[in-house]
């Protein structure tokens, strides 16, 4: 193999190494946790290039798992068809996920930030939601002074006519 056959890619290197022995949801919530957005978005590219194989970015909360499920698939859909692929290496020694146990937390952190980031949608639409309140009381401030104003005005009207019809009965009993 000359170096041609050689990509270094650090995500594309674990999933091709761990599909050997490990099932797909244990690659994927490992790869999640331990890489970051860019570097899986950055094998995705290089693979689905190599591959030629049209790219689709995936939009979702979880789009860095479903990143790396379709890097997974792509990686079996190769092998079924026997598509030749370079062989992917990592250029630093800690490119891997630690070996013993971190598959296991791995799906206890990626379930955490999922959770994490459902806190944030909750607390966002709360905050949103206490913005609209203020805004409602805000409102409802407004409509009790123009109330409290017409209420005025209202008894003012009755005190004028009120002074009408005493002078008009002053007159008449007068």
């Amino acid at each position: 193999m000359d170096e041609s056959d050689y990509k270094k890619n650090s995500v594309l290197a674990y999933i091709a190494s761990a599909r050997q022995s490990k099932c797909k949801n244990d690659i994927v919530n490992t790869s999640v946790v331990f890489y970051e957005e860019s570097q899986i978005k950055g094998a995705k590219e290089l693979l689905f290039g190599i591959v030629n194989v049209k790219l689709v970015w995936r939009r979702s909360e979880n789009k860095n798992k479903e990143n790396c499920a379709d890097i997974v698939d792509l990686f079996k859909k190769c092998d079924d068809e026997a598509i030749s692929l370079p062989r992917f290496v990592t250029g630093n020694y800690d490119g891997f996920p630690p070996v013993y146990g971190y598959d296991i937390i791995g799906g206890v952190i990626g379930n955490l930030i999922d959770e994490v980031k459902e806190l944030k949608n909750e607390i966002k639409d709360l905050k949103d939601a206490r913005l609209s309140n203020i805004g409602m009381l805000e409102n409802q401030y407004f409509m009790k002074e123009e109330l409290l104003e017409i209420k005025g005005l209202l008894k003012q009207f009755k005190q004028k006519k009120n002074v009408r019809i005493r002078e008009k009965r002053q007159c008449y009993f007068g």
